[in-house]
């Protein structure tokens, strides 16, 4: 989860230094908020595959000993 949110960070970075070095270019703007409305959507997939293996691994696998 660690290497996910710095990549993220990075991209977030990334897309806002696009974003506020775009200097009125319409495309450059678009760019920034694609890159940055990705990122979320990157994280909010990756921290529901994480919760579902969670609980997955927490009452399907181990209740099973039970």
């Amino acid at each position: 989860m660690g290497l996910v949110g710095s990549i993220a960070l990075v991209m977030f970075i990334y897309g806002g230094f696009t974003w506020m070095t775009a200097a009125g270019n319409k495309e450059a703007v678009t760019k920034g908020k694609d890159i940055i409305i990705w990122s979320v959507a990157g994280l909010a997939v990756i921290f529901l595959a994480y919760a579902v293996v969670n609980f997955v691994l927490a009452n399907v696998i181990g209740g099973m000993g039970q």
